[in-house]
């Protein structure tokens, strides 16, 4: 009876830390996700590039100029001197309309935002890898590249929209080529797109009720000693 009694106090301690914590705790991130906006003109020696074969889909040199938050209220930050490059995993297969590329590789954002102290523009923003990738053919020239990645974010960038880790990303790049899926390219002329961090933070009350059926072994296990 002591024991049943002891595991019933534990379990309604459990329930108190989901429905008793304080709202700031459980409250969501003040901004889910963040874009970082891809413009034209980019600068010289922007490429997007496809060598053939078993090759990655590399990116070199292609502008970004701002990052702007989901909130309604946020400013818009502009980024000095902004560059992405990134390298996807290899080619896995092709068809009619589209490449597709594997995990892996990795993507780095780097640039200076004067509105949050950040002053060299060989400072990293934004970094990660991929998970997978695909260009799209939209018509004969016009393509597109849609990706998902694994990112980190920098820490003066995180803080200033309310956001924290762990974050899944996405890349959607526009640029005109040529060629047909299955054959190599390189591309010169890029035109918009983004880069988007979405934040996808542990719940609060999961971890508060972890401590709480962790608080209840605990008792048992001191009641049968």
């Amino acid at each position: 009876m002591r024991k049943t009694g002891c595991f019933l106090i534990g379990l309604v301690l459990a329930a108190t830390a989901i429905f008793f914590v304080p709202p700031h705790v459980l409250a969501v991130n003040s901004a889910s996700y963040i874009d970082f906006v891809i413009e034209a003109p980019h600068p010289d020696g922007i490429a997007v590039s496809w060598w053939g074969g078993a090759s990655p889909l590399t990116g070199l040199n292609i502008s970004v100029t701002g990052i702007q938050g989901d909130r309604s209220d946020d400013d818009f930050l502009g980024i000095t001197g902004g560059l992405l490059s990134f390298t996807t995993g290899p080619l896995t297969s092709y068809d009619n309309t589209s490449w597709h590329f594997g995990s892996g590789g990795n993507i780095a954002l780097t640039g200076g935002v004067s509105a949050l102290g950040i002053a060299s523009p060989d400072t990293l923003l934004l970094w990660g890898s991929f998970s997978e990738v695909s260009v799209l053919k939209v018509d004969t020239r016009f393509k597109v590249i849609l990706a998902s990645s694994y990112n980190e974010l920098n820490a003066d960038v995180a803080n200033f929209f309310g956001v924290s880790g762990p974050y899944v990303g996405s890349l959607n790049l526009s640029f005109f080529s040529n060629e047909s899926p299955g054959q190599p390219f390189t591309a010169t002329s890029l035109q918009g797109g983004q880069i988007e961090a979405t934040s996808v933070p542990v719940p609060a009350a999961f971890w508060l009720f972890g401590s709480g059926l962790f608080g209840i072994a605990a008792l048992r296990k001191r009641r049968s000693v």
